[in-house]
């Protein structure tokens, strides 16, 4: 995977955003230390990518499609803890779903330490900023309609 890419992830809750439109912090609190899911922009369509959303909502009934996040991918691969890569990024395909990726952590400290605490922290705000579109929750079709270099539209 190049570092000029960008990744999508749906926003399957009003509760991961702001009043203003934007992703709150908490939406990457779990995804973090589990894992998250995403699809690699480069390698999907608007068509494929609303169908993959919307069979990821319509498998759980406490999930709806809010939009989506548009991630960078050389903004995650920088984020370190300790001098160390904290999180990558790998190409996950599937035969069902080539544009497949995941996002996940490289080391996390145990449960309960400060370490692990200052690392959540510093990941989520990480991530945010890695975060495109100044942060903002957009449909898939404004995602798809934005080709933006990087750069520019990295998150405040």
């Amino acid at each position: 995977m190049c570092d000029d890419e960008t990744l999508l992830s749906v926003v399957t809750s009003d509760y991961y955003i702001s009043a203003d439109g934007q992703i709150e912090p908490t939406f990457f609190d779990k995804r973090i230390s589990d894992g998250m899911s995403v699809d690699r922009k480069r390698y999907t369509s608007l068509p494929v990518y609303d169908l993959r959303a919307s069979r990821l909502v319509e498998a759980n009934e406490k999930k709806t499609n809010c939009g989506s996040v548009e991630i960078a991918v050389s903004i995650i691969r920088k984020i370190k803890h300790r001098g160390v890569r904290a999180i990558a990024v790998y190409d996950t395909a599937f035969s069902d779903n080539i544009a497949h990726a995941e996002i996940a952590c490289t080391e996390v400290p145990p449960k309960g330490t400060e370490d692990r605490k200052r690392l959540r922290a510093k990941l989520r705000m990480s991530v945010l900023q890695a975060t495109l579109h100044n942060r903002r929750v957009l449909t898939a079709s404004e995602l798809f309609d934005q080709l933006v270099p990087i750069s520019r539209n990295r998150g405040s």
